[in-house]
């Protein structure tokens, strides 16, 4: 082939990732794990278009000083290690949910290290030659006796990223993020068979193309979990509430619970506290809910402001009436893990749809309405 063609291979995908970068820029929300996916964005694009230059070299040797040829190698191998730790603390976050512990961030701060070490032996190839050399003579590229190992970090990480991923997705009880998890998961193969297929042969260009498809794949997998999940909480949205309740009716299921859920004094927190720290109470009450409810089958969603819901099933009241103190009880013990100063605390009500008594979900929505803000009546009355 000639450097036209590796031009237009390569700068097809540069131009398709740069749409994509645009609409990552006005469509998403600004969450901090958003900012990752974009550096991706532009590490691909840089690496795609570094691949034009390291081709210029191989088809036209003697076009351009031999320096050239050591700069653009160098700089294709760095973004390489790079682009796979980022892919690697992408989905890292991303399975966590953009809320890592304390040992957590640790854990991600020491897998820097082996990145760092083979960019060190990268940047001293000039020298030791150990990923590759440029034959002075011919100003040919040649491979180095520890070429593997730049390929092997480089696809460690995103293998890594690909397990955990799939761990977390047998963890998680809610079907969008299973899905979400799964699809970060499996995307990764992608890159898998374009890195294989141009290892076994050289002049193919399979791998950064087959990266960009998959961030592609990636973007419009983000653009249909923001229909779907609140990005504060990671719970489900009303929107997706209001299709599953519709698919409830549909189906006819029988003895199901409406739960509403919301913060009491959470005015309060906003205006002591600020908003931020409103934010965090309502994620610690979304991951309160997730610990109780999460190993069932319910269906759990931000409603709106602090307001929640929760579609479960129970076999009795008295049951549901566990449920509830439970998740009562860990609210507050990880709201006191968070911040003792934070005095706040949830009201609950509910209400059963029997499809022999055709209770529309209006109806049920006044009931557990009405319930709620008669125990937050009955909390206050009892100060």
């Amino acid at each position: 082939m000639s450097i036209w063609d590796y031009i237009q291979i390569e700068i097809l995908p540069i131009l398709a990732l740069a749409v994509v970068l645009y609409l990552s820029l006005t469509g998403f929300q600004s969450f901090q794990n958003n900012q990752r996916f974009r550096v991706l964005i532009i590490l691909v694009m840089c690496i795609l278009a570094v691949d034009i230059g390291n081709w210029y070299t191989v088809l036209k040797p003697f076009a351009l000083p031999v320096f050239f040829a050591w700069f653009f190698n160098i700089f294709y191998f760095l973004l390489t290690e790079i682009i796979a730790f980022f892919w690697f603390s992408y989905v890292y976050n991303q399975i966590n949910e953009n809320n890592l512990s304390a040992r957590q961030k640790k854990l991600l701060k020491l897998s820097v290290i082996p990145m760092l070490v083979v960019c060190l032996i990268i940047l001293g190839s000039p020298w030791n030659h150990m990923i590759f050399y440029i034959n002075p003579l011919d100003h040919t590229y040649h491979r180095g006796v520890l070429h593997l190992i730049q390929f092997f970090c480089g696809f460690g990480y995103m293998l890594a990223a690909s397990v955990l991923a799939y761990k977390r997705s047998l963890e998680v009880q809610l079907m969008e993020q299973k899905k979400e998890y799964r699809f970060l998961c499996f995307v990764v193969f992608l890159p898998f068979i374009g890195g294989i297929l141009q290892m076994l042969n050289y002049y193919f260009v399979f791998l950064w193309p087959f990266t960009a498809g998959a961030i592609f794949l990636m973007y419009t997998d983000l653009q249909k979990h923001q229909i779907s999940v609140d990005p504060l909480t990671s719970l489900n949205n009303r929107g997706n509430l209001e299709r599953y309740l519709q698919q409830k009716i549909t189906n006819r299921d029988n003895g199901w619970y409406m739960i509403m859920i919301d913060v009491d004094y959470f005015k309060t927190i906003n205006d002591k506290f600020g908003h931020m720290a409103g934010d965090r109470v309502l994620q610690i009450l979304a991951n309160s809910l997730k610990a109780v409810f999460g190993s069932t089958d319910a269906f759990i969603s931000r409603y709106g402001g602090d307001e929640f819901m929760i579609i479960a099933e129970a076999v009795s009241t008295e049951a549901l009436d566990g449920e509830i103190k439970r998740c009562r009880d860990e609210f507050d013990k990880q709201l006191k893990e968070e911040n003792d100063l934070y005095n706040v605390e949830i009201s609950v009500g509910y209400a059963q749809y029997i499809d022999a008594d055709k209770t529309p979900v209006q109806e049920m929505l006044k009931k557990a309405d009405a319930r709620m803000y008669a125990h937050k009546r009955k909390e206050k009355g009892a100060e």
